[in-house]
């Protein structure tokens, strides 16, 4: 009798034990695997019950209880306090919580535990991991540019476990990756603005984006920054057209040039003056001499 006692004892816990893993199945946690520091996150706690009635679904970030939701309860769902955690109840139920302003130092492990009702009372918990980062910080040093030299840019960003990669954009274009010197936690950018960078009002726009795990971009502010305009250099004046022959004056013919008329107009004017004078018969030649005077006088 003991015997028969004893076998029905443990096909009871075995058939309890089937029935508690039929009741609980396929628990899961599905996290969001970046969110945005100062954001809102929802997290997902997914299961199948098999028809049994659900006791509770308790929420934890580490070892520590934040939320939980019992139907028997008035009202089901109960924020746990927690520093820095801010549960959204309204939409937040049995398999979900959504959290609002979401701080870096929750970065961590989540789990979620849910437990079945009677007759089973199974529980089975899933586990997460969630990872939050500050928006990328963009600073411009402050001599960035002097007079239209170059311009230096820095990105700095939260050091994450998972992989990342920064991009610098210019006017929402990306820049050459030989402009960027990366780090962990940040990157800089050394930039010689050109006319195609500049807009018309002297405006440059600068922004980085951080890509987390190949697929997850967050994105700084975008800044604005504004270079001092140059004006254009104005052409020089094109030389002045040399003048013709004929519009230069005659000082300008040279020094010995100018001469060379005149004398040879005075010359030519004694002898017509030595002529007409031996015609008129002013004057006679006598000897081979001249009367009334010398050859100069008559002149």
């Amino acid at each position: 009798m003991r015997a028969i006692g004893a076998a029905w004892v443990l096909a009871l816990c075995a058939l309890l034990a089937a029935e508690a893993a039929a009741a609980l199945r396929d628990v899961r946690v599905v996290l969001p695997p970046v969110v945005r520091a100062g954001g809102a996150a929802t997290l997902l706690c997914l299961f199948d019950l098999e028809g049994a009635p659900l006791y509770a679904v308790k929420w934890y970030r580490g070892t520590r209880e934040f939320f939980r939701f019992e139907p028997a309860n008035r009202p089901p769902a109960q924020v746990v306090p927690f520093p820095g955690v801010v549960v959204d109840l309204a939409s937040s139920g049995e398999r979900q919580v959504t959290l609002r302003a979401v701080p870096p130092h929750l970065s961590g492990a989540f789990s979620c535990e849910v437990s079945a009702d009677a007759p089973s009372f199974s529980t089975a918990v899933a586990r997460g991991e969630l990872t939050v980062t500050d928006f990328p910080d963009l600073k411009i040093s402050s001599d960035l540019y002097d007079g239209g030299h170059s311009l230096t840019a820095n990105c700095t960003y939260q050091p994450l476990k998972l992989p990342t990669s920064l991009t610098f954009y210019v006017n929402n274009e990306p820049a050459p990756v030989s402009l960027v010197r990366e780090w962990e936690g940040g990157a800089a950018l050394r930039l010689a603005p050109g006319p195609r960078h500049v807009s018309p009002a002297g405006e440059l726009g600068l922004r980085c984006v951080l890509l987390v795990a190949g697929e997850f971009p967050v994105s700084s502010d975008s800044v604005t920054v504004r270079l001092p305009l140059r004006p254009s250099p104005t052409p020089p004046p094109p030389p002045p057209s040399p003048p013709s022959a004929h519009e230069m004056p005659p000082h300008a013919h040279g020094r010995s040039g100018a001469k060379r008329p005149c004398f040879r107009y005075t010359v030519q004017m004694t002898w017509l003056l030595v002529i007409i004078r031996l015609i008129s018969g002013n004057c006679f030649v006598h000897g081979g001499l001249l009367q009334h005077g010398s050859w100069w006088e008559l002149v």
